[in-house]
């Protein structure tokens, strides 16, 4: 599946920009993944020609995942290891907490 452009976020206090790369190589996917902080870096979506999406935010702490196939089928990620207490995450410059083993 061919990706065809990737946006990731840059948080300057309360403002926020987007940064765009259309065709992204792997070698810049790996880049913007590495930069998710939970401060100036919360998210990162990825983009196919046919309406897929894949989308990462978090960073730090910890990470939550989603893709959609259509505008009516989205799909997350869990993890199946319970440990115990909330994390926070912090995606498109909110924060939330989970609750303990999701």
């Amino acid at each position: 599946m061919q990706i065809d452009r990737m946006t990731v976020d840059l948080w300057r206090g309360t403002k926020c920009e987007q940064e765009e790369i259309r065709d992204p190589r792997v070698e810049e996917f790996t880049l913007a993944l590495d930069s998710l902080d939970g401060g100036t870096r919360t998210i990162l979506c990825l983009y196919c020609a046919n309406g897929h999406q894949l989308v990462i935010g978090g960073g730090d702490n910890g990470y939550i995942v989603d893709v959609a196939f259509s505008e009516m089928e989205f799909w997350n990620l869990l993890s199946d290891v319970d440990r115990g207490q909330p994390i926070q995450v912090t995606a498109g410059g909110n924060r939330a907490t989970t609750p303990p083993g999701t």
